[in-house]
């Protein structure tokens, strides 16, 4: 009782704060002088676990993306191209696809003053390869980078890939300037930066704040009326809701639970943007009797996922088809999934030879993760409609993750993960989860099948130059992992916003999680 007390307490005093900020303030957050539009107030759940845009693999990408670039942009599912040049103006491969040329854009400015020409690109690039942190696992196919000329940079490749997807990958494709090439990570994350993009970093407090400032030389014109961004690090759902509300910011990320109560206020809007994170739960494969596909799809029947996707997201997530989320490359609506039916898992279970009383599984999640730890406990009370007992354990992440990389006999025998591609392309959701690993990783299955790993390569060396057969071969991987169940197949979530009214912009990109392109956004 004295902990729900305190609690309320600090909820009351910052409310309290908040409230007096925004009246004294309100004004200021938007308008400079001249009444003109200035700054951007952002509240984010994010924090930065590195300023080196080489090994960046985590929510800081959010202010990575504003001040990097890439050579490609990957456009939103639905566009009439599926990339637009960046700091690329054109690009091009052989009849083989084994050989790209990309041409560099001129009189781009690296924040430092550098100038941007093959040369950077081809010492960025390297220095990421060279460093093999974060997702550098994405240049694997690259087997040497060429300056065929001052803005020209050639890539072969051992395989024909589709290097596009690549180089606009929202991880480690980030072009910077030649000056930091030989600088360390310590150097990054004393709040330093040297990219191209609209928005330059001018100070950050560690885990508290990140102000922006408009890049004035950036290399097209700007259609925003705001010249910096200043976003608060926020941790707590209702703090950040509470400074939206009261005007103390101007967007930030929203908790589904407080989203009936945000659409009703006239002075909100909401943007639903229809993200690839996707929730799975591996089986340990390699405990019996998880070794048996019958008994993996008998649980995967004993799922209630509308239950799920309703007390996780409020109803705001989408039933998973596979490990590859709605909308990402090469997802398929013809694909089946399971639905909760307790008398075909029985049925399932007594055709394996398994007594579901004899059945004690303990399962792991990460315990930062709210969605998770809302769900975890509707997969414990499926499983027991069916007999089978669930111990739920939740585990600080990286804890579990490497608790999960251990030696499969010793580990959980369901392990709780949600995924997002480091690229646009479903490709790592199949390979990285389901792929036949030495040591494990994130196959948490522990799953290995010849046939899946076979039609997963085949179908992504073809998907550069022949795209409707690699999508053919990608579907029957798809079908395969689905009928095998080596975990469940939870729901693809989504990304939702609450900003301001006046805030118009389409700043949102699926390809690019927890990103925020605050260049598109303006007051209207």
């Amino acid at each position: 009782m004295k902990r729900k007390k305190i609690f309320a307490m600090i909820v009351l005093v910052l409310s309290v704060m908040i409230s007096a900020c925004a009246s004294s303030g309100n004004k200021a957050q938007t308008e400079n002088a001249s009444g003109k539009p200035k700054l951007l107030k952002v509240a984010t759940a994010g924090s930065v676990t590195t300023w080196d845009p080489s090994i960046s693999d985590s929510t800081e990408s959010e202010f990575l993306a504003n001040i990097y670039e890439p050579l490609l942009w990957a456009n939103p599912p639905g566009s009439a191209e599926e990339f637009s040049p960046a700091l690329a103006e054109k690009w091009e491969h052989n009849e083989d696809g084994n050989v790209w040329t990309f041409t560099i854009r001129k009189g781009v400015t690296f924040h430092d003053g550098a100038s941007l020409n093959a040369e950077a690109v081809k010492k960025s690039i390297e220095r990421t390869i060279k460093l093999d942190r974060g997702s550098a696992r994405i240049w694997e196919p690259v087997e040497k980078i060429e300056v065929a000329d001052e803005y020209t940079v050639k890539f072969t490749l051992k395989s024909p890939v589709p290097l596009e997807r690549i180089v606009s990958a929202g991880y480690a494709a980030w072009i910077m300037s030649p000056n930091v090439i030989d600088k360390d990570e310590a150097w990054f994350n004393e709040g330093r930066e040297a990219g191209t993009g609209p928005w330059k970093l001018e100070s950050y407090k560690p885990q508290k704040e990140v102000l922006l400032t408009k890049n004035d030389k950036y290399w097209e014109p700007l259609d925003t009326n705001f010249e910096k961004v200043f976003i608060s690090m926020v941790g707590e759902d209702v703090v950040r809701e509470q400074m939206l509300t009261s005007g103390q910011v101007d967007l930030t990320t929203t908790p589904v639970e407080n989203l009936k109560t945000l659409e009703k206020n006239p002075n909100i809007q909401i943007e639903r943007v229809n993200g690839y994170h996707n929730f799975v739960g591996f089986f340990n494969t390699k405990k019996p009797p998880l070794d048996n596909k019958l008994v993996r799809q008998a649980l995967s029947y004993a799922v209630d996922y509308q239950a799920i996707i309703e007390v996780a997201t409020k109803g705001e997530g989408t039933q998973a088809k596979g490990p590859v989320p709605k909308g990402l490359w090469p997802s398929d609506p013809s694909l089946p999934s399971y639905s909760f039916n307790i008398e075909k898992a029985k049925e399932l279970l007594k055709q394996a030879g398994v007594n579901p009383a004899d059945l004690k599984l303990t399962l792991t999640y990460a315990s930062e993760s709210m969605e998770e730890a809302r769900f975890a406990p509707l997969i414990k009370e499926g499983f027991a409609k069916l007999g089978v007992t669930v111990n739920v354990e939740p585990i600080l992440w990286n804890q579990q993750w490497e608790k999960g990389k251990g030696d499969p006999h010793a580990a959980q025998d369901i392990f709780v993960l949600q995924f997002w591609p480091s690229y646009a392309d479903g490709y790592g959701n199949l390979k990285q989860m389901f792929g036949t690993e030495e040591k494990p990783s994130l196959n948490l299955a522990y799953w290995s099948n010849p046939q899946f790993d076979k039609l997963v390569t085949q179908a992504y060396l073809l998907s550069g130059t022949s795209k409707d057969l690699s999508k053919e071969m990608y579907v029957q991987a798809q079908k395969l992992v689905i009928d095998e169940a080596p975990a469940m197949y939870f729901f693809d979530n989504k990304e939702i916003l609450s900003m301001n009214k006046s805030l118009i912009g389409e700043a949102n990109n699926p390809n690019y999680t927890y990103v925020t392109f605050y260049h598109k956004l303006k007051t209207k």
